[in-house]
């Protein structure tokens, strides 16, 4: 998963930037300045870029599964709409050529449509403006057979069930709207007040919400590819089966969903998600790794 590696070296950069706010060789206020503005700005920027590159490897794997577009929750309008209702702001990001290039490929989608087996583009799950806002979260999710009006609290409660440092009585709604702010307020003030504090929180929102919405998509896409019919999809109960990777000193050790036991100890985390993924895809689990309680890693069953 390119998308999760990228996004967790990004946000190790956040992390370094903060520290060298700390730093005497940084401690001019304008050069202060610039760290906390790009600091405030990159979060969304993050979130933005693990969804683009995620989107691409989503539907990589549903063109893969071959489905027919009966299979789409909520029909073959539902996507229509949804690509008619962002390919303007696209078509403006793109050259004479890209242009070209792009209404021939969401043609050819939306032509499949009509067809026996499905030709997903990426763009269904992009954003109509210039930054990702929560509604398009919604979209997204709506997507993938989630109700609108429920998108939310089913991330939230994903976010209960993935994260020990959950806070309670949160919803990962205003988590992700108070990185959207860090960016606005940094990117369109001449003065931006934001505190160090504010800051600090940054990577662990964005790793949080991408964790929530990659495991709500992926885990509703697979329902759509191996459901042998279209009925029931939308209202399937999403059910997440978690294989854990836990530091214990020196070792990574790996447990099945559900038993206490390690089946594996790992002498390091990237020896432990290569093994561990490679047995969860075949059994749909999510793998999700953790030290001192904070996630460092996770996969799920759509590479």
């Amino acid at each position: 998963m390119a998308a999760v590696d990228d996004l967790l070296q990004r946000l190790r950069a956040i992390d370094r930037a903060i520290d060298a706010l700390s730093e005497p060789a940084f401690n001019e206020q304008e050069i202060q300045d610039h760290l906390i503005r790009g600091i405030a700005v990159n979060g969304l920027v993050c979130v933005e870029s693990f969804l683009r590159t995620r989107m691409r490897e989503w539907v990589s794997a549903l063109a893969g599964a071959r489905v027919p577009p009966s299979r789409l929750p909520g029909g073959t309008k539902q996507y229509e709409d949804r690509l008619i209702e962002v390919l303007p702001r696209s078509l403006r990001d793109q050259d004479v050529v890209q242009r070209s290039a792009l209404l021939d490929e969401v043609g050819k989608s939306l032509t499949s449509l009509s067809t026996g087996i499905f030709v997903p583009h990426a763009l269904a799950f992009s954003w109509s403006g210039y930054n990702v806002q929560s509604s398009d979260i919604e979209s997204i999710a709506s997507l993938v057979g989630v109700e609108r009006n429920k998108v939310w609290s089913d991330l939230t409660r994903i976010w209960q069930l993935v994260d020990q440092q959950f806070p309670g009585n949160s919803s990962l709604k205003r988590v992700f709207e108070e990185v959207a702010e860090l960016r606005h307020i940094a990117a369109h003030s001449a003065n931006p007040n934001i505190p160090i504090p504010n800051l600090t929180t940054i990577s662990r929102n964005v790793k949080i919400v991408c964790l929530c919405v990659d495991i709500l998509a992926s885990f509703k896409l697979r329902n759509i590819m191996y459901v042998q019919s279209s009925g029931g999809v939308r209202s399937q109960a999403l059910s997440i089966k978690i294989r854990r990777i836990v530091r214990d000193g020196g070792k990574w050790p790996e447990y099945a969903p559900g038993v206490k036991r390690a089946a594996k100890r790992h002498n390091s985390l990237e020896e432990a998600m290569q093994l561990a993924a490679g047995r969860a895809r075949l059994t749909g689990e999510l793998v999700l790794a953790t030290n001192s309680g904070d996630v460092v890693d996770w996969s799920c069953p759509i590479p």
